[in-house]
Formats: C-alpha cells, sequence, structure tokens
C-alpha cells in the first residue's frame, strides 16, 4: 500500500494526531526530568518530582510547571489531576508560558474531573501566546479552527502564522494544509509546498535534537511529497527515533512501512503493541485483528 492510499485510510487519524486540533490535548504531554521536554521545550532543571516541587515552593516557575507535569504523567509520584492542576495554575500565574499552555492543555483534557470550565482554555492560551510559547499560539490557533462554536478561520491562520514564525513546525504544517486545500485562503500549491517545506526544516531539527514526536511528523512529510522529495529510507529511520522515544504514532507508522516493505516483518506486530500501549486506537485494533488493514 503506497503512502498515499494509507493517507486516505488508516493513517489519516494520525495526520489529526500529528497536525489538528488533537494538539490542544497532546502538548502537555512527553515531557520529563533533565533533558529535552518534547512538546513542551527544555525540562526544568530538577531532578526528580520531589526536586521540582521544592523548587515551585522556592517561586521557581519553570519547576511548578514539572511539578505539574509529573502529577498529569504519574512520573516519580501517583498520578493526579487536582495536584497536575495546581502546579500548572501555579506556574501560569507566575508568567510560565509553557505553563500556561500545559495549564490550557489539562482543562481541555480534563476540566470537568477539575472543576475548570473548557470555556477558559482559550484565556489560557492567549495568555501562553502572549508570553512568546509557540504550541501555546498552535494550539489556540487550533481551537479557532476547528468546528465548534469558537471557529474563525481567520484568526485560526493568523495565529498558525505566529506559531510558524516561533519555530512550530505543526503550525507551518497547518497553514501548508490550508493552502492545498483552499480553507479559509485561495488554493496555493506553491505557497503550500513552501510551508511544507519550512515544517520539514524545523521538525527534523526538533527530532534531531531528541524531540520525539517532531521524529514522528518529520517522517510523515518524508514519506510524501510535501514540501520536498520522498525519502522513505529517512522516514524510517524518524520514526524508529520517534518509537525509540515513546511516541506511538512513530511506532504505528514504522509498523506500516515495514509491512509494505515485507508483510511477513516480525517486528510489524511488537511495534503495533507498542504504539498501542502508548494509547493509539488504530494500534490497538491492528494488534487485536493480527493486520495492519
Amino acid at each position: 500500500m503506497t503512502p498515499a492510499a494509507r493517507a486516505k485510510g488508516a493513517v489519516i487519524g494520525l495526520v489529526m494526531l500529528a497536525f489538528g486540533v488533537t494538539m490542544v490535548v497532546v502538548a502537555i504531554r512527553g515531557s520529563g526530568f533533565g533533558g529535552r521536554g518534547g512538546a513542551l521545550g527544555e525540562a526544568a532543571p530538577c531532578a526528580s518530582a520531589a526536586a521540582c516541587e521544592d523548587g515551585c515552593a522556592k517561586g521557581r516557575a519553570a519547576d511548578c510547571r514539572q511539578a505539574g507535569l509529573a502529577h498529569h504523567q504519574g512520573v516519580g509520584v501517583e498520578r493526579s489531576l487536582a495536584r497536575a492542576h495546581r502546579f500548572l495554575r501555579a506556574a501560569c500565574d507566575a508568567g510560565d508560558a509553557p505553563g500556561c499552555t500545559a495549564l490550557g492543555a489539562l482543562v481541555m483534557e480534563s476540566g470537568a474531573a477539575i472543576g475548570v470550565a473548557a470555556s477558559e482554555a482559550p484565556a489560557i492560551l492567549a495568555k501562553a501566546c502572549d508570553g512568546g510559547d509557540a504550541m501555546g499560539c498552535n494550539n489556540l490557533a487550533s481551537l479557532y479552527a476547528d468546528q465548534g462554536p469558537l471557529r474563525d478561520p481567520a484568526r485560526a491562520r493568523a495565529l498558525y502564522e505566529k506559531a510558524c514564525d516561533r519555530g512550530s513546525g505543526m503550525a507551518c504544517s497547518q497553514i501548508a494544509k490550508a493552502f492545498q486545500a483552499g480553507d479559509g485562503v485561495p488554493a496555493d500549491p506553491a505557497q503550500a509546498s513552501r510551508f511544507f517545506a519550512r515544517a520539514r526544516t524545523i521538525l527534523q531539527g526538533g527530532c534531531d535534537d531528541g524531540n520525539a514526536r517532531a521524529c514522528g511528523q518529520a517522517g510523515w512529510l518524508l514519506e510524501r511529497d510535501l514540501g520536498g522529495e520522498i525519502d522513505i529510507a529517512r522516514a524510517r529511520g524518524d520514526y524508529q527515533a520517534g518509537c525509540d522515544g515513546n511516541d506511538g504514532p512513530s511506532c504505528y507508522n514504522l509498523a506500516l512501512t515495514r509491512r509494505e516493505a515485507s508483510a511477513d516483518d516480525p517486528n510489524i506486530l511488537p511495534l503495533l503493541a507498542k504504539a498501542c500501549a502508548l494509547g493509539l486506537p488504530e494500534a490497538c485494533n491492528a494488534t487485536a485483528s493480527g493486520t495492519t488493514r
């Protein structure tokens, strides 16, 4: 099955996960201690959840953010959405823009569970964006790009452009998709190609720096003639790096590319099982049936 064919089938869900509205949710995931923090950038300089909590108590906003992420993910502590909210709120109130991005994601994902209305998310994400966080701008744009009551394509595009200019490859891809489809702007293949090329460069740089999610997104673009030539070998390399970094879509897409090369590849089902364990329903369905079809 060719990449073009898969784009019409199972992988379309991954496109939305990688480049669409669901980034509002996934932006809170993927951060750890003592290294690069995935969607939220550099991790705070604290060695454990307890150290982050101590740093937060001493007024270090980035430590508040990392403590919140630890409680959201259950890293070194028992998972607690209430405590995640408390620490992320403290980070955002202290002016930590990535903390506001994570707080906005938490509100969108679990607002009812923590007693916060989802309607608060736009203002929180606007604070993140105004504070210079590209992911905050990207996530706010996704709210205005969605088919819900906030839909405002012009505002979404302006925010995506701001996020793209600040280094969000996902935002660059969204602009490219708009020009490709003529969604809110006149269709312009040349502009689409230009923004896809920017996305490739940014995402590949993120992948090279150890951002697993960027690896998956870069690989997806490399599989297609979007912003550059198709390079299946390099795409597989990026998917492998992303999967090694526990990015579920990377594991899933790597399984599909391996299946295209050989349906008897013994690595296919283990990759699907890992993607399933990382929370990807498509992979769980494929694992249960023993096939990627």
